[in-house]
C-alpha cells in the first residue's frame, strides 16, 4: 500500500520530503515499533525542499507501513519526528567530526634570562673587566683578596695571524687591555689598594713552539690612581703612569734552538 499525499499536520508542514524505503523481511529478523514484530524494514532519507513547494508537495511515501495500534497506511507523528531527530543528529554528528577545526596550537615564547648580578665582590669586578675589554678577551680570570684589598687580573687576548709579523698589533692590544681593565676597577666603587693586570697571548718559545706567553703586565697602587683621570687619559698616556709596566718585544725570542739532527 502506498500512500502519495499524507494529510496536512504541523509535524508534516515542515519543508522536508521524507520517503520510506520498504524491502520485504521475514518477521523475524526485524525489530518491531514500540515492542511489535513488524513485518519489514524502514530505511530513512532525508532531503531539503525548496521553500517555494505548496504544503500539497510536502509528503510522505510509506508502503505498507504499519504501527501498533494504527491502521496501515496511517501516519503517527510522534513516530516521524522521532525518526526525523535521529537523521538530524546523525547527520550533525557527522558533520562535526569531518569539518571539525583542529585545537589551535600554543606557542609558548621562553623567556629571556636576565643576567645576575654576581654575589661576590670577586664576581662582580671580574663581570666589569669582561665588560671593559669586551671581545678582544679570550678569558678573563681574578684574584681579589678582602684582607689587602689586591686584585690580580689574568686576560688572555684573542690571537690574530698577522701579529706573527707585525708583533706592534699585538702590543697595542695588550696596552689597550691593561688600560680598560685598570680603569674599570679604580672607577668600580670598591676599595682598592693595589691592581696588577697581566695580559697573555700566543707566542713562541725558544724552541719555536707555541705556548702561551705574557705580552704585558701594568701594576698601580691606590696612592698613585686617586692622581688619575681615567677618561682623560690613553692607553699609551696611562702607560706611563704605572706604578710598575712590561711588553713583550717580539712574537718570537731573539734566539731559537734548532732541533738536533
Amino acid at each position: 500500500m502506498s500512500l502519495a499525499h499524507a494529510p496536512h499536520d504541523p509535524y508534516t508542514a515542515a519543508s522536508f520530503a521524507i520517503h520510506y524505503s520498504v524491502a520485504r523481511a521475514p518477521p523475524h529478523t526485524i525489530a518491531g515499533v514500540r515492542g511489535q514484530p513488524a513485518s519489514e524494514p524502514i530505511g530513512l532519507a532525508v532531503a531539503r525542499e525548496p521553500d517555494h513547494l505548496s504544503k500539497q508537495e510536502s509528503s510522505v511515501t510509506m508502503t505498507e507501513y504499519s504501527d501498533h495500534g494504527a491502521a496501515p497506511g496511517q501516519v503517527r507523528p510522534p513516530h516521524i519526528m522521532r525518526l526525523l531527530l535521529v537523521a538530524l543528529v546523525v547527520v550533525a554528528a557527522t558533520t562535526a567530526a569531518c569539518g571539525m577545526p583542529s585545537p589551535k596550537q600554543t606557542h609558548v615564547i621562553a623567556a629571556t634570562a636576565t643576567p645576575t648580578t654576581p654575589a661576590t665582590t670577586e664576581g662582580r669586578l671580574t663581570l666589569r673587566v669582561r665588560e671593559a675589554v669586551g671581545a678582544s678577551a679570550q678569558t678573563v680570570q681574578m684574584t681579589y683578596s678582602s684582607v689587602s684589598k689586591q686584585v690580580v687580573v689574568d686576560i688572555t687576548l684573542v690571537w690574530y695571524p698577522s701579529w706573527r709579523d707585525h708583533f706592534s698589533q699585538g702590543q697595542a692590544a695588550a696596552k689597550l687591555a691593561c688600560y680598560r681593565a685598570q680603569a674599570a676597577l679604580w672607577t668600580s666603587g670598591v676599595t682598592l689598594s693595589k691592581v696588577t693586570v697581566i695580559i697573555l697571548g700566543q707566542a713562541l718559545d725558544d724552541y719555536a713552539s707555541v705556548i702561551t706567553s705574557a705580552y704585558a703586565e701594568a701594576d698601580l697602587t691606590a696612592q698613585h690612581a686617586a692622581a688619575l683621570s681615567w677618561a682623560s687619559l690613553t692607553p699609551d698616556t696611562a702607560w706611563t703612569r704605572y706604578d710598575n709596566n712590561f711588553l713583550r718585544p717580539t712574537y718570537a725570542p731573539n734566539w731559537v734552538y734548532l732541533p738536533g739532527r
